[in-house]
């Protein structure tokens, strides 16, 4: 028995050593924030943490400062980083395998007219030096580490960081935030499909002239949906969706509690883990600066200043035309432009292949962009071919001038003048200074289109009649600078009347955001910082206010079931706020969930998928539907006739019986929103293994709101009620008493999942509050919890 004993006794020391030792060696990969290092740095920079982990870069120069922010960047996000860096160099499937090679396709069709190096040396010296300062920054940490745990399961390290890799995130967030790929080519697809009527049903501001598009059918068409393949795989991998929303308002002196702006801000971008972005305060010589970064680039995309602030929201811009080019019948390597046939640019990038061959790509160049059918390998032999013509050809790199200058700005007229640089994706920069002024200003470049034609289908491009030629000067952009209402918000929703003589866009949202946040804004007379808080955590439903009016009356006079009765009674009573613990929330939303199925899966088949994805494209049509009771609800599989009526008490039906089915219970008062509709944040390796689910994933938690409350927890309208993109941030800024600012991110600054700092701030995004944020050198000192030392190590230069 002693034996026996003692048998067990080793065997469990045994187990606690190797699970000790498996520990310390997985805790190894987690960087030090205390201590002392030599750097390349003219002189000592202290970088100081506080409790969440944010750092605090103290620096004499502005140049110093950005190597320090390489560095505390790559100590917590060296492994995002190095995903987006090979994404936009199409370097993906080189560590990653095989069914990487369609997202690396799609970007390096991206950089085919323009590289990110060619990109990179078009910028001017001071943007070059601050690349090239934060470029040593990174590769100090790589060269010193430890090395995320990442790199040691994918077998690889990383190349060193060279400045032209910081071009590579304006080139992702330009992707990630365009709406015109998608829907163009949604729209294009479902013309070839159905034929170019049906496109005025299902993107329903489409002009009353009829589109100019090639014959039903056409052989361009299996390239518009190759390139949303290929762009649906990239946003899967990356925990993306197509939202492209935020919201950004801010008020005067007027109408604060304070007498002094409020700016609020919450970008709402997809929700995966780690967070896309990085929070970090910069003081160093002039450049005094707290701000959200994201990993790759080491300037601020929205924050604050002792001087001014300013938040963000897409313009919904649209950026990218398509063009159908007719290719010689004689010769496939010529295509027609004008009366004459004139060659392809050919441009061939070999994409490495882990555990492969390489996959050596040919895109082919017109004088309207890149082909996007060469997506596809091997490339069909076609007729016409589709041609991207995209803003990013000309500016991509605009972005990085902007950002670099907006925090030297002083008032209006420098703030103005930085936008002025800014390009695409486009932006609404809302601003307020510490004098007390307020203003927008829209960051874009328009097109200048010829000819007149409609953006939305794609146009022959053999005549050159229609096309860009050029861009409309920043000048003749519209913009508010203290308005008299006293307040300005943006919501994704449409710039300007129908008097601006300069077309922006067809892709704007639904008015239910800023219909709503201009209601609350109105409500009072003064507003304070926990009205702009309750105003970013709203879940009240403008969809349900609209639509609940058609189910109810869809059922008056008909029999009902008991449960159909119960859930309408729900229904009726409800006050409209998605809460995690509604029951008559789970049903609206079940419900509004299946409308779409039922009104349009029929029709749309295959593009159902990516049409539902565009989903303010989406809700405006379904709107338009039931305000009509259009044709489109009649079923095409079916031999009688639907209705408005007969579709939304089948979609209702359907909904009951799906809640009931994943609930596991028949009582519609046990069913709860949250129970469905919840969130994960999900980091690039989920779905590998459940183990390791659970040590690198956050959540599942049960949420409320949905894909149009101006608090948005969007999830996929086609049938998945998980949440996959919302508030991305949370600023309350106050320009004029920095120190009473306050944000938050989705999870937590670090990358490493034994970090205390992996997911310190979801409780704070669950709850939609903040912490304190500050510009004071005094006020950082008190709060920092941690201390770097970069030393000069002789080599700053």
């Amino acid at each position: 028995m002693k034996i026996l004993k003692w048998t067990l006794s080793i065997v469990l020391a045994l187990f606690i050593i190797v699970a000790l030792g498996g520990y310390l060696w997985l805790k190894s990969s987690v960087p030090d924030y205390d201590g002392r290092i030599a750097a390349p740095v003219a002189a000592p920079v202290k970088i100081l943490r506080d409790g969440y982990g944010v750092p605090y870069i103290l620096a004499e120069s502005e140049r110093d400062g950005f190597t320090a922010v390489g560095y505390a960047m790559a100590q917590d996000r060296m492994f995002q980083m190095e995903l987006i860096r090979r994404a936009t160099r199409g370097r993906l499937s080189e560590v990653l395998g095989p069914d990487l090679v369609e997202v690396d396709r799609l970007f390096l069709a991206l950089t085919a007219v323009k590289g990110l190096d060619e990109y990179y040396v078009e910028q001017r010296a001071e943007l070059k030096e601050c690349a090239e300062a934060f470029s040593k920054g990174v590769n100090l940490f790589l060269g010193t580490g430890p090395l995320p745990l990442e790199f040691k399961i994918l077998g690889f390290n990383p190349d060193p960081w060279r400045p032209a890799d910081c071009m590579g995130v304006a080139l992702f967030m330009a992707w990630d935030l365009n709406l015109a790929w998608a829907a163009d080519l949604t729209a294009a697809a479902v013309a070839g499909k159905l034929g170019p009527e049906a496109v005025r049903d299902f993107f329903p501001d489409y002009p009353e002239e009829a589109p100019t598009i090639a014959s039903h059918g056409a052989s361009w068409a299996s390239g518009a949906v190759d390139f949303l393949r290929a762009g649906l795989r990239a946003r899967d991998f990356f925990g993306l969706g197509r939202q492209g929303g935020s919201n950004a308002w801010v008020v005067s002196g007027k109408k604060s509690t304070t007498g002094a702006p409020i700016l609020a801000n919450d970008m709402h971008l997809g929700l995966a883990q780690p967070a896309i972005w990085w929070e970090c305060g910069l003081l160093a010589g002039e450049r005094r600066i707290k701000g959200l970064l994201v990993p790759g680039v080491p300037l601020a995309l929205a924050g604050q200043t002792p001087h001014l602030a300013w938040g963000l929201t897409n313009v919904m811009a649209d950026d990218a035309d398509f063009f159908i080019e007719k290719v010689n019948p004689e010769n496939p390597d010529e295509y027609l432009a004008g009366d004459a046939w004139v060659e392809f640019e050919k441009i061939a990038r070999t994409i490495p292949v882990k555990g492969g061959p390489p996959v050596v790509q040919t895109y082919r160049v017109t004088r309207n962009g890149v082909v996007i059918n060469d997506i596809k390998t091997p490339v069909p032999v076609q007729d016409h071919v589709l041609a991207m013509r995209w803003a990013g050809q000309d500016h991509l790199g605009g972005a990085f001038d902007a950002f670099y200058s907006i925090p030297l700005a002083r008032d209006w007229e420098g703030f103005s003048e930085a936008v002025s640089h800014f390009c695409l994706p486009g932006q609404n920069f809302v601003y307020a200074d510490r004098e007390g002024n307020i203003g927008w200003r829209m960051g874009f470049r328009i097109p200048r289109r010829k000819g007149g034609y409609n953006p939305l289908l794609p146009v022959e491009g053999h005549s050159g009649l229609k096309g860009w030629d050029g861009y409309y000067p920043f000048e003749e952009q519209p913009y508010l600078f203290n308005p008299p209402e006293g307040f300005i918000a943006t919501a994704n929703n449409k710039t300007i009347g129908p008097d601006y003589p300069h077309y922006i866009s067809r892709y704007f949202a639904n008015p239910d955001r800023i219909v709503r946040i201009r209601e609350m804004l109105t409500e009072k007379d003064k507003l304070s910082a926990e009205d702009m808080r309750a105003i970013q955590a709203d879940f009240t439903s403008l969809a349900a206010r609209r639509i609940r009016p058609y189910i109810l009356s869809a059922w008056e006079g008909r029999e009902k079931t008991p449960l159909q009765e119960q859930a309408l009674q729900m229904l009726r009573d409800w006050d409209l706020v998605l809460t995690p613990d509604s029951a008559a929330a789970a049903v609206f939303e079940t419900t509004y969930n299946e409308l779409f199925t039922e009104a349009a899966a029929d029709e749309l088949g295959s593009l159902f998928r990516p049409w539902i994805d565009s989903a303010y494209i989406a809700d405006v049509a379904l709107d338009r539907w039931l305000k009509e009771d259009s044709s489109v609800f009649d079923n095409q599989a079916t031999s009688g006739k639907e209705t408005r009526d007969s579709i939304v008490r089948r979609a209702f039906t359907k909904a009951l019986e799906r809640l009931a089915l994943e609930t596991g219970d028949e009582n519609p008062e046990k069913w709860a929103w949250g129970g469905l509709h919840t969130l994960t944040f999900k980091h690039p390796f989920a779905g590998k293994s459940g183990l390791l689910d659970r040590l690198v994933n956050l959540g599942p938690y049960p949420v409320g709101g949905g894909r149009f409350t101006v608090n948005p927890t969007s999830y996929h309208l086609w049938g998945d009620p998980r949440v996959f993109a919302g508030a991305s941030m949370r600023h309350i800024l106050h320009p004029t008493d920095p120190e009473r600012s306050t944000g938050s991110i989705t999870t937590g600054q670090s990358g490493h999942f034994l970090s205390p700092h992996y997911g310190d701030q979801v409780d704070l995004w669950l709850n939609a509050t903040t912490h304190p944020l500050s510009l004071d050198e005094g006020t950082v000192q008190e709060r920092s919890q941690y201390t770097l030392v970069l030393e000069p190590s002789g080599d700053s230069e």
